[in-house]
Formats: structure tokens, C-alpha cells, sequence
């Protein structure tokens, strides 16, 4: 759509098509530059999640940025977006399927369905060239929060860098004090979500990034600046907070 063809206009980002899904929509990757680290971002596994989608886009417009900080970053990591991983189920205005009739955040591991296996392959490909990742954002909206929650891993399960949720979740704090988030730690389920598997697959940080269903949008544009500056500056390697 529109956002794609914004991405594909940056300098440093090229566009490609990394599989289809059940009916044959093309599901697209953006990508900057090869790097030897990458942060993976995927979009709209869950089509009528659409507050997940602008926090998505607002987040990538920071990352994309112009800042000393963003340049820095990009010049490190590798940045892999993959937009809209459910173009059936947003076409037909489904909930939470595509369609095979099989929610896509419970198809990482069995891979069913031809939209996950796309990932698992693209993943397959970047490790041959070299690459690895080093954080998952997956982004949804959801009625659990009145404005946004961060299902991450505990500190006990030792991410690498460990406490890289904690100290990203503190930061942001810091700087939005008056606004109320949410960041519920949980340990791996048994659910075959793109959290669990990407933290047991790689022992990244893997992050489920919720956006309230209800969360006044303008809050939420934002902020979502703040939590993209304060993941590039955790893992860029800045410590936690002074406190």
C-alpha cells in the first residue's frame, strides 16, 4: 500500500517480496543495507489491529529518521520490516485469520501456513549471508490495555542483552512519566506465537508491542517516538538509567 511505497522511496531501504500468502497476495519485506545484526518488525498478523499498525509506522519513521542517534543505528543494525504479514485477512476484514482460517500468531513453529513459512525462510536466508538478529518487535492492538503494554520476557530467562526490556521499558518511563504504559514480563507459554518463538529460536528479545484498542491516538503517535529513540539507545549498548 501507501506505506510501502513510502518505505521503498527511502534512501536506504529496498523492497522485495519474501513469499505469498494462501491466495496468492504478495507479502512484502523492506530492508535496508546488509549489516552482521538486524532488528526484525513485523506487522499486521492480526488484520483488524490497526492501532498496532500506525504505532508500527510511527515507529519505523523514527528509526528511519534523521537523528544522530537513528544514523547511528542503521549503521549497526540491519533493519528487516515486513509491513503486512496478513494481506488476505486485511483485505477480506477478517479478525485474526487469513485465509487458511488459522491465526497466524499460533502458526510460528508448525509452520503451516505460507505467510509464516515466508519468515522462517527469509530467516533461513539472512543466516546464511551472515546475519543475526537481535531484537523482535511484533506489533497488535488489543482491549487489554487502555493504552499500550509490552509482553516481554522475565529477566530470569536471560535475553541477550539480558535485561534489554527492562532497561528499554525504564528509559522510556523516565522521559513519559505522565504517561501510564504497561510492561507485563511473562515467561515462554505454550503458545506458538512469534514471541515465544522467536525468544526460544534465537534468545533474543522478543516483544509483543500492544497498542489499546481504545488508546487515544494522538497519545499514541506521540509517544511511540520515545520507545523507538530509547530501543535504539538500549541496544546501541547504553546502560540503564541513572536513578
Amino acid at each position: 500500500g501507501r506505506w510501502l511505497e513510502e518505505l521503498a522511496a527511502h534512501d536506504e531501504i529496498g523492497t522485495t517480496v519474501i513469499g505469498n500468502s494462501v491466495e496468492g497476495r504478495p507479502i512484502h519485506l523492506a530492508k535496508t543495507a546488509n549489516k552482521p545484526e538486524f532488528v526484525l518488525l513485523l506487522g499486521r498478523q492480526h488484520p483488524a489491529e490497526v492501532p498496532g499498525a500506525l504505532a508500527m509506522r510511527q515507529f519505523v519513521d523514527a528509526v528511519l529518521g534523521e537523528s544522530k542517534l537513528a544514523r547511528e543505528f542503521r549503521d549497526r543494525f540491519s533493519l528487516l520490516i515486513i509491513p503486512l504479514l496478513n494481506p488476505h485477512g486485511v483485505a477480506n476484514g477478517h479478525s485474526r485469520h487469513n485465509a487458511g482460517r488459522v491465526d497466524l500468531n499460533r502458526d510460528w513453529g508448525p509452520f503451516t501456513q505460507p505467510e509464516t513459512r515466508s519468515v522462517a525462510r527469509l530467516m533461513a536466508g539472512v543466516d546464511k549471508f551472515g546475519m543475526r538478529p537481535r531484537l523482535m518487535l511484533d506489533f497488535h492492538a488489543t482491549k487489554m490495555t487502555p493504552t499500550m503494554i509490552f509482553y516481554t520476557q522475565v529477566p530470569e530467562d536471560n535475553t541477550d542483552p539480558r535485561l534489554f526490556a527492562k532497561d528499554w521499558m525504564m528509559r522510556v518511563d523516565e522521559r513519559v512519566a505522565d504517561y501510564e504504559f504497561t510492561h507485563d514480563p511473562r515467561p515462554p507459554s505454550g503458545l506458538d506465537n512469534a514471541k515465544n518463538y522467536f525468544f526460544s529460536r534465537y534468545r533474543i528479545p522478543a516483544i509483543s508491542y500492544e497498542i489499546g484498542d481504545e488508546a487515544d491516538r494522538d497519545e499514541v503517535l506521540q509517544h511511540t517516538p520515545v520507545f523507538a529513540e530509547e530501543m535504539m539507545r538500549v541496544r546501541l549498548g547504553a546502560g540503564p538509567p541513572v536513578t
